[in-house]
């Protein structure tokens, strides 16, 4: 016991260790947010001298916050929506069906989280289709990023729904569609506040989509942070204020659905 004891204790000190790795930097980020732009131009770890909270009343002035927070939040909250409702719409076909074509389609989005994106055909596509530019592009290859691993988790949970519960509401005179969504949706909440989640944290911190396919009054925070370093190269202070207030929304989310997320991605997963 005292044996075991010692080596739980061991590997205790050595996790925290490990997560100084993590830790440090994102003390550095927020301490040198609230510095001189001397003090933070030497990168310490240390208080400051004297509290600079001006820094954030700056950014907020010069970054362009409040519309980079507005379009942040209008795709994270269309990509959510059309990412559950055709990802679980999906799945329930693939996982009742069972067909030559739906096994072919599952294995198809699979390949979705397998493969890598090409982004010059993808721009090329967009470009014909006239939405480079416009939010649609966006929205377009974002949707289409996030929906494999909707279609996956939803499909190995949904084959551990009894077909009976199919049979019971329409035997009491439900259609396909209000069947789904009133007996089989419900039954889908671990999967969908994960997927809620996970798709929120990454449309947020998504950077290298924007870069391609939109102009700069369409980007959203994480990106007004690569503008705003061009504009302010040398102020460091501002950059680091810049960045805790584009972290703060994807932190909370985290904090708020951090259990949800594990379970449902892990029911989703393990079940598939």
């Amino acid at each position: 016991m005292r044996v075991a004891g010692a080596y739980r204790y061991a590997a205790e000190a050595v996790m925290l260790l490990f997560s100084l790795v993590f830790v440090i930097p994102v003390w550095m980020v927020v301490v040198n947010s609230i510095k001189s732009q001397k003090e933070a131009a030497f990168f310490g770890i240390g208080w400051p001298s004297r509290f600079s909270f001006e820094n954030y009343a700056t950014v907020f002035k010069e970054a362009n916050i409040a519309d980079a927070f507005l379009n942040g939040l209008f795709y994270c909250a269309v990509i959510i929506v059309f990412s559950v409702l055709f990802s679980s719409m999906g799945a329930f076909a693939i996982a009742r069906m069972q067909t030559r074509l739906t096994e072919f389609s599952y294995y198809l989005f699979l390949s979705g989280i397998i493969l890598p994106g090409a982004i010059i055909p993808t721009y090329f596509m967009l470009q014909k289709m006239g939405l480079v530019g416009t939010y649609y592009s966006v929205i377009v290859v974002l949707l289409s990023q996030t929906m494999p691993i909707g279609v996956f988790l939803y499909t190995g949970f949904m084959k551990t729904v009894p077909r009976e519960m199919d049979e019971a509401a329409i035997i009491d005179g439900a259609g396909k569609l209000r069947m789904f969504f009133s007996v089989i949706f419900p039954l889908l909440t671990p999967v969908t506040m994960s997927l809620v989640i996970f798709n929120f944290m990454g449309v947020w911190n998504d950077v290298v989509t924007q870069i391609y396919f939109v102009d700069a009054s369409k980007w959203t925070m994480p990106m007004m942070v690569y503008r705003f370093q061009g504009m302010y190269i040398s102020k460091w202070n501002l950059i680091f204020a810049d960045l805790v207030l584009t972290s703060i929304p994807v932190i909370l989310i985290y904090l708020f659905g951090q259990r949800y997320m594990v379970s449902g991605i892990t029911q989703g997963a393990v079940k598939a």
